[in-house]
């Protein structure tokens, strides 16, 4: 083979070489970028969210999760205020919180606040989810949207109201750390059971809404 042969077919295979090894970096890293692009997006470890019995006074919130954690509905009537929650009493992977004495004919919002696995609401290692399915901060977040049905106007009991979190007392605050312990627990003490405000050997939701009327 001469020469002058050789050189345009070296060209031809050199040019070859980097188009391929060119195609092949941008289609691994563009898979990269794809791939990071989804994980943001499904950041939220709730999955499935239902609003479901939406009725002039209540409304069910269930969804699944791939881990066992333990949740809690943050909500209030405007996305902005969110002042309201009701937690979750154990972790699970299967989810459905109540939540109750809502006003008729109302518009709400929520978002969804979880914990890592073994964590407890309200720790630092919570975080909250929003109808965009990403983790987000109280500003950022989109909060899912329901509205109670019309129905006939009741006075809401005191004993079964939720406090706005603004308006509890620090001690009552507290009981948020300690939901899900038991009596069974090895950690159990005297020091936790003071927040056991039922003496039911289980700290759960209705401690916090019983709290305000012990003076605590």
């Amino acid at each position: 083979m001469s020469l002058t042969t050789f050189q345009p077919k070296a060209k031809i295979g050199i040019l070859l070489f980097i188009l391929v090894a060119g195609f092949s970096t941008t289609a691994y890293f563009g898979r990269d970028i794809v791939l990071n692009y989804f994980a943001k997006a499904t950041t939220c470890a709730v999955k499935d969210l239902k609003i479901e019995s939406i009725a002039s006074r209540s409304a069910d919130i269930s969804f699944t999760s791939d881990d066992a954690i333990q949740s809690r509905v943050e909500y209030g009537t405007s996305p902005e205020n969110l002042t309201f929650s009701i937690p979750e009493t154990a972790a699970t992977t299967n989810h459905k919180l109540t939540i109750p004495s809502l006003a008729s004919g109302k518009d709400y919002y929520f978002v969804v606040s979880v914990g890592v696995p073994g964590k407890l609401p309200g720790t630092t290692d919570t975080v909250r989810c929003d109808s965009l399915g990403q983790t987000c901060t109280s500003d950022s977040c989109k909060p899912w949207q329901f509205k109670t049905e019309k129905g006939q106007t009741e006075s809401v009991s005191p004993s079964r109201a939720i406090e706005p979190t603004s308006s509890l007392s620090a001690f009552c605050q507290k009981i948020r750390s300690y939901i899900g312990k038991t009596s069974e627990s090895a950690s159990w003490s005297a020091g936790i059971k003071q927040y056991d405000i039922d003496a039911n050997g289980v700290i759960n939701g209705l401690d916090i809404i019983k709290c305000p009327k012990t003076g605590k």
